[in-house]
């Protein structure tokens, strides 16, 4: 049986910050969890090897009227169906999304950012 590969990172609202493969339990002595948002990894990788988090920010290239226009889609944990989900809606606030491993396996997907260090990519 394969292990299944826990990670986190995390984004520090004080220093506006990325902290990368966080133990959850070795924090440094000053920081507080209320200033943190974790992020786990999906365990999944987009088209160019990059992991994938909650929170990322993943697309992929389409003609859209004779334009290459690029999707932006968060990716979020679904809890009804207890698993990973891209946003499709409109306004990325999760009423609509499909399911990450599906559309993995049926588009080009690539990270482009991640909702705290790109929050343009999120903001119509």
């Amino acid at each position: 049986m394969k292990n299944r590969v826990l990670k986190f990172r995390c984004w520090n609202t004080i220093i506006e910050r990325m902290s990368e493969n966080i133990l959850i339990n070795k924090f440094p002595k000053n920081t507080q969890w209320q200033n943190l948002n974790v992020m786990q990894f999906t365990g999944f990788k987009d088209k160019n090897g990059v992991e994938i988090y909650e929170g990322d920010v993943i697309g992929d290239w389409t003609d859209v009227d004779g334009k290459k226009t690029q999707s932006k889609m968060q990716v979020f944990w679904d809890e009804p169906t207890g698993s990973w989900h891209l946003d499709h809606s409109f306004y990325q606030n999760k009423t609509s999304s499909y399911n990450l491993c599906n559309e993995l396996q049926d588009f080009k997907y690539e990270v482009i950012g991640n909702i705290y260090e790109n929050i343009e990519l999120v903001n119509n």
